[in-house]
Order: C-alpha cells, then structure tokens, then sequence
C-alpha cells in the first residue's frame, strides 16, 4: 500500500510538472506573439513616412534628377525585404514588380505600391471593425444597427447595389450584412461581385432576408455567405452571427501573422 500511495504521489507530481510546463509554454508563445504584434504595429506606424519618401523620389523621377531611378529602386528593395517579414506578402510582391521595373515604365508599379501602403494604413488603424450594411428600408436599418451596436463598429449603408459596390471598394469591410431584395438589383449578383472581384481578401457576408426558404439558402451558402437569417429579424441571432464571424476572421489574421512572422508557430 505505501509503495502504491507513493507511485501514486509521484504521478500526481509528474502531471503538476506537465502542467505547469505547458503553462509556462503558453505564456511564452503569448509573449512571442504581444511582441510580435507590437513589432507589426511599429512598422505599420512608419508607413506614412515611407509613402513621403516614395513620394519624393517620384518628384525626382518626374524631374529627371540624377540618381532617381537607383533611389527609387533601393526604396522599393527595403519595402520588398521588409513587407513578407511583418506579414505584408502583398507590399512584398508590388515593391519587388517596382524594383525590377523597366526604367521607363515604373509608373504603374510606383502608384500601385502608394496606393497599396495608404489602404494597408488606414486597415491597419481602425480602431474597430467595419460594418457594411445593404439594406433598402429603414426600419431593418435600424434593426441591424441595434443588432451589431455592442460591437463598437464603423458602420456604413448602402441603399442598393450599386452605392454598395462602390463602399465595398472603397472601404474594404470587415463584414458585409447583407439583404437580398434590393432595388436595381438582386443581392446575389452583388454577392458574386464580392467574391469573385479584384478585392484581395474575401469579405464575410450575413444574409438577412424574407425569402429564406431552403433553395435561397443552399444557394447563398454556395456563394460563400457565413449565416442566412431570416426576417423578422432577430437581434440577438443577427448580434451572435455577426460576433462570431468576425472572430473568426480575427483569429485566421491572428495565424497567418504569426506563421509569416516566425515560420514556427
């Protein structure tokens, strides 16, 4: 019985030790990434000052200054290096189509690197996410405003699918929520636009909608939409659905920083 009390013992002990491992595992992970994310923040802060820079070296192409084209070029080879390591593949990609550039034809490239910094900037600083709401009737308006109000977003309306379109590229949404009765248009062709755009990253969609019979929702779930609710809407439902779509988006960002940035975890 004691050399059984003892073995006993000894695996409690085992497991404590495990345990307490793994924690301190945990913690140090946790740690890696507050530091890794503080690291990311940093060099999204610099952003405005690699704009101005790029910017004053496109005056001095413009005026065809000595140098220009070689500065340009050292510019776009430090973006191309740096972007991919702090988990912007895409700033990589277009600062490394600028650096092997024809020397008459950086242009393009050079507006699409400035344009790609100022948009990756202003993502980069939202403060919390941001809603596009299609919907045509003001009472559902009002619904849906209620339903995400915890959320603490930037919310934008668009009337239909049109005006929608154009938010959606000019915004770039954390979320759509989404009607599909719209004037001028069915909120499944805008669906499609969505998803099969020039928009780099697709755009979770929330269908809410009256004709939620089993057909509309086997085809939205086709098309890539994350939740179908029907109307009436219900609040909470509408409240849950756009909540964990959205941490769910946070998480999958969360993982793809964390494997471009370590290559480990």
């Amino acid at each position: 019985p004691s050399d059984h009390h003892h073995a006993a013992a000894d695996a409690l002990d085992a497991r404590r030790v495990v345990r307490h491992a793994l924690s301190l595992d945990l913690e140090m992970r946790q740690e890696l990434l507050d530091a890794q994310q503080r690291l990311r923040e940093q060099y999204v802060a610099s952003f405005p000052e690699k704009m101005a820079a790029l910017s004053a070296a496109e005056h001095r192409l413009r005026n065809d200054e000595q140098g220009a084209v070689d500065h340009l070029r050292t510019l776009a080879h430090r973006l191309a290096g740096s972007g991919g390591s702090y988990g912007f593949d895409d700033i990589s990609r277009v600062a490394r189509a600028l650096e092997v550039a024809d020397a008459s034809a950086l242009d393009a490239p050079l507006g699409a690197l400035l344009r790609l910094l100022e948009v990756t900037y202003a993502d980069q600083s939202r403060t919390g996410p941001v809603i596009l709401i299609v919907e045509d009737d003001p009472a559902a308006v009002d619904l849906i405003k209620l339903s995400v109000a915890s959320l603490q977003g930037e919310l934008h309306v668009a009337e239909t699918a049109e005006q929608a379109e154009r938010l959606h590229a000019q915004l770039r949404p954390d979320i759509v929520v989404l009607d599909l009765g719209l004037p001028g248009g069915d909120g499944r062709d805008l669906l499609r636009q969505i998803h099969v755009g020039i928009h780099e990253a697709h755009t979770p969609v929330v269908v809410v909608t009256a004709l939620a019979s089993s057909d509309v929702v086997r085809e939205c779930i086709q098309l890539g939409v994350e939740h179908v609710i029907g109307k009436p809407l219900d609040v909470l439902l509408l409240e849950t659905a756009v909540r964990c779509v959205l941490d769910k988006r946070r998480t999958i960002s969360a993982s793809s920083r964390r494997d471009s940035l370590t290559n480990l975890l």
